[in-house]
């Protein structure tokens, strides 16, 4: 019986200490979510800055970044993320000639398992000048 629980006890022990070993996975977040721009006129660019964050143990590696439309465009400062590191990301939208409520949507690609497809979304309601 002695033997049994010394035995129990190395594979807890061991299991445990396996666990706490092993790296964790990279952890992509953007700040903010999303954006409204409120109110704008046609014809203007509008732009934002985000904040892309990796909280995770591993490097984030962004793999692509993509847009809804040709009328919006991204710029990020750097597609590896160390651990605890942020970058920012520019993101522009011209207005055009929208009218109404706009929605323009950025996708990140990334090596995050639990969200490899990360998408925010920016706003603007156009009127007319």
């Amino acid at each position: 019986m002695t033997r049994l629980a010394l035995v129990l006890v190395g594979c807890i022990c061991a299991a445990s200490t396996t666990a706490a070993t092993e790296p964790q996975p990279p952890l992509l977040s953007v700040e903010p979510a999303q954006f409204d721009f409120g109110e704008v006129r046609q014809e203007q660019t509008l732009q934002k800055e985000f904040r892309v964050h990796n909280f995770g143990g591993s490097v984030l590696v962004i793999s692509n970044i993509s847009t809804s439309c040709g009328c919006t465009v991204s710029h990020i400062g750097s597609e590896r993320l160390e651990p605890g590191q942020s970058t920012a990301m520019r993101v522009s939208v011209r207005t055009r000639k929208d009218r109404g409520d706009v929605i323009r949507k950025v996708l990140i690609e990334s090596n995050d398992p639990e969200q490899p497809r990360l998408q925010i979304e920016v706003r603007a309601t156009v009127v007319e000048p």
